[in-house]
């Protein structure tokens, strides 16, 4: 192992995760266009050649932060339901975890779903995105769905659409209350009450 490698780990431990975490404060400060391995790299200061060696390039970097987002955006959600056995609550709640990230780290809720800009068909990323899938539309494996029925698929609709309009800051014209979670969450129990 070279000087370089050694005072790395010394410095660091874990380059990887100090890299994404480079790419959360620039995803969060400059948008995920401005994300390169080179600004990672310098933000935590190691060589672009050492943060090369663990991602090949910007799109395999920006797609290990979307598949650690859509892993916190799921967490998010399971705090969010954790205890609800009423399928209609556990909706509502879960939709509210979703909005609620979207609020809280809007650079990396986009990040999530910028396909252009990943790898969707890595390994982890679709694992990440299924167990999205699974909280959004109520626990049934697409596997095992012969169709999505239309009040689940507006249900997905509506909940993204809500998270989009916060984390894009569309919303930021309304009034304070009708753009903070609460605002948000009683739009989104009155889609849940809709469903019925």
């Amino acid at each position: 192992m070279g000087d370089e490698a050694v005072r790395e780990r010394y410095h660091h431990g874990d380059t990887p995760a100090a890299l994404l975490g480079a790419v959360e404060t620039i995803v969060r400060e400059k948008g995920v266009e401005a994300v390169t391995i080179r600004a990672a790299a310098k933000a935590i200061g190691v060589s672009h050649a050492a943060a090369f060696r663990h991602f090949a390039d910007k799109r395999a970097l920006l797609t290990a932060f979307a598949t650690r987002c859509a892993g916190e955006l799921a967490e998010y959600m399971e705090r969010e339901v954790a205890g609800v056995a009423d399928s209609r609550i556990a909706f509502y709640r879960a939709g509210v975890g979703y909005i609620r990230f979207a609020l809280d780290r809007p650079g990396a809720f986009r990040a999530v779903f910028r396909d252009a800009l990943l790898d969707t068909d890595d390994t982890d990323y679709c694992a990440a995105m299924a167990r999205l899938e699974l909280l959004l539309l109520g626990g049934t494996p697409q596997s095992e769905r012969k169709e999505l029925p239309p009040p689940a698929l507006l249900a997905w609709g509506a909940t993204h659409g809500l998270a989009t309009l916060a984390a894009d800051g569309a919303l930021s014209d309304l009034p304070p209350a009708s753009r903070s979670i609460e605002g948000l969450a009683t739009a989104l129990a009155l889609l849940s009450k809709s469903l019925v």
